[in-house]
């Protein structure tokens, strides 16, 4: 268990004092319209737990949330970087011309990182793999992982599965130019703040770099956009049924 990492009382699970959860919760319920997918406490079981663990749901909001915090601590004063699923009905809505630019005839879009899951398997087993999504051998099951008794008084078994995440952000501004520096620029935001995703409870994390497939559908618009790719290896939770508890047992003898 790495530095600065404790043990939660109740569920058994290592925590992170150096992740702020209440103020996390306050801006993931603000980006939620339904905040049905809660994080998991004593008071809403499902399988989402921070800090500890964190899934892949939560790395994308969290990403958002310590981007924010980034661009203000190196004094960021550009346009507002829209930070969306890809893609953002926005790049095909005339409301966002303001201006067109020298190498394109097509509208000004203001700068925008769109994510989405490119790929997504079970992790490998082996503890220590130097590649992503490599190994003779997949977490395919959720195993259990222990039991704790909720508030109600009923027990609970808790189960976890690793995975293996490869997301896809792809960067898009204006100009060609303008995309490859907020991509790069986007690169150097991840490798800088990796301690921050290890503290939200992120197993593991690489930066995979570029690929050379085009993306037709913003081929097809004439969009500048440079696509960049991180891998997260994540653990996940779920909570099954109640276990009963057995509190007595009566046994008859029939006489000979």
């Amino acid at each position: 268990m790495g530095a600065g990492i404790t043990v939660d009382t109740i569920t058994g699970l290592p925590t992170n004092p150096d992740f702020d959860i209440t103020a996390y919760l306050q801006f993931r319920q603000e980006r939620l319209l339904n905040n049905s997918l809660a994080i998991w406490t004593e008071d809403h079981l499902d399988h989402n737990r921070l800090p500890g663990n964190i899934s892949i749901f939560d790395v994308l909001i969290y990403t958002e949330y310590i981007l924010n915090q980034w661009l203000t601590y190196v004094g960021y004063n550009g346009d507002n970087i829209v930070y969306s699923p890809a893609f953002p009905d926005i790049i095909y809505t005339s409301q966002t011309v303001t201006a067109q630019t020298a190498d394109s005839p097509h509208p000004k879009l203001p700068p925008i990182i769109a994510y989405r899951i490119a790929r997504r398997e079970p992790a490998s087993t082996v503890g220590n793999q130097k590649y992503p999504f490599q190994g003779p051998s997949r977490h395919w099951k959720y195993r259990r992982a222990g039991v704790f008794r909720a508030e109600d008084g009923t027990t609970r078994e808790v189960r976890s599965k690793f995975w293996e995440n490869e997301i896809e952000f792809v960067c898009i501004h204006r100009s060609g130019g303008e995309a490859e520096a907020l991509c790069i620029s986007f690169e150097d935001f991840i490798d800088r703040n990796e301690p921050r995703f290890l503290a939200a409870g992120i197993s593991k994390m690489t930066l995979m770099g570029r690929k050379p497939e085009p993306i037709f559908k913003l081929e097809e618009g004439g969009i500048h956009y440079r696509a960049t790719r991180v891998w997260f290896k994540t653990q996940e939770f779920q909570i099954s049924r109640n276990i009963p508890t057995i509190r007595g047992v009566n046994v008859e003898v029939d006489s000979l």
